[in-house]
């Protein structure tokens, strides 16, 4: 899903960003732009139902002005629109990443059928990757890879690799951004960055997206979700991209941490990623577990995420 991003019509009124972010039910202000050529004149912001969220009277001077709205509830995205008097079409158009409250990051699922789900983060090492690849079918393994778009770029053909063995490519940002730091806009920007070298390399979107670094807020929790991405971070992290981390740390941080429902965090560059590979996926196939993508790990149909970012299906 693309979100809708740049006004439609005429610059009379506009808003002022290209996403906003509120949580459902309660109330927002939307700043919009006035170039003051029609003070007086009625605004209506409207959702992409037609429903009427507000009005404003345009002030008499050019300059910025914040309109209170109650976020409907429902749905991730909604698009607004700002529509004047006797206007037959919008004036601007725009998204708002309508969250949830709480909107937590999920590190793990509840389920007892011993389904495992192992995680690459990555923005280099092609040849890595592909050796991980052989090993992984060794063992009919099925990962997730949270590649950023700079990987994409650069190595279009080794993406294609990944998925056409079963596995999953995720969104890990194009690249590599503190997403905290970042404005709302620039939040998409990338977000949009992101999805259009999918598109081009893969023929499609990408449905996960792990925060880089692990480090996120609500806005970019938020509008990934509208854009129809979950937020996906790990039940353990295996620590196999730090170089001063030994191999049997490695293991061990996995095997004492990782059972039913776990997603465990590793990276293709890894010192010591593929020799842990070799001792835990027969350790793990040999206690009963199957290792699938992430998104085979999550639960369908109703869910909550708790406080500790457990998935939950809700009774």
């Amino acid at each position: 899903m693309t979100a809708m991003l740049l006004g439609v019509a005429c610059a009379d009124v506009s808003f002022t960003y290209n996403a906003y972010m509120g949580y459902q039910g309660e109330k927002t202000a939307i700043r919009i732009e006035n170039d003051g050529k029609n003070a007086g004149d009625t605004v209506e912001l409207r959702d992409d139902t037609g429903a009427v969220l507000a009005e404003v009277t345009l002030i008499r001077s050019k300059g910025r002005q914040n309109v209170e709205i109650t976020v409907p509830t429902g749905r991730a995205c909604v698009t607004l629109s700002l529509w004047r008097s006797g206007v037959e079409a919008p004036d601007d158009t725009v998204m708002l990443a309508a969250e949830t409250r709480p909107g937590y990051s999920i590190t793990k699922v509840e389920r007892d059928d011993k389904l495992i789900s192992i995680t690459f983060d990555s923005a280099n090492a092609p040849s890595k990757t592909l050796q991980i690849l052989d090993l992984l079918d060794q063992y009919e393994a099925k990962c997730t890879f949270f590649l950023q778009g700079t990987f994409l770029k650069a190595n279009p053909e080794v993406v294609k690799e990944i998925e056409a063995r079963g596995h999953e490519v995720a969104n890990h940002s194009y690249s590599h951004p503190n997403m905290p730091d970042l404005t709302n806009d620039q939040i998409i920007a990338d977000f949009n960055k992101s999805s259009a070298i999918f598109n081009e390399v893969l023929g499609h979107e990408p449905t996960l997206y792990r925060p880089p670094s692990g480090y996120s807020s609500q806005r970019d929790r938020a509008i990934a979700r509208a854009l129809g991405q979950e937020v996906i971070k790990w039940t353990v992290d295996s620590r196999d991209g730090f170089k001063d981390t030994t191999l049997n740390t490695v293991i061990k941080r996995v095997q004492n941490n990782a059972d039913s429902g776990a997603i465990v965090l590793m990276h293709v560059y890894g010192k010591h990623t593929l020799k842990a590979l070799e001792t835990l996926l027969p350790w793990y196939i040999e206690q009963g577990y199957s290792f699938v993508t992430v998104s085979d790990l999550l639960l369908t149909g109703e869910t909550e995420i708790d406080t500790d970012g457990i998935q939950h299906a809700v009774q």
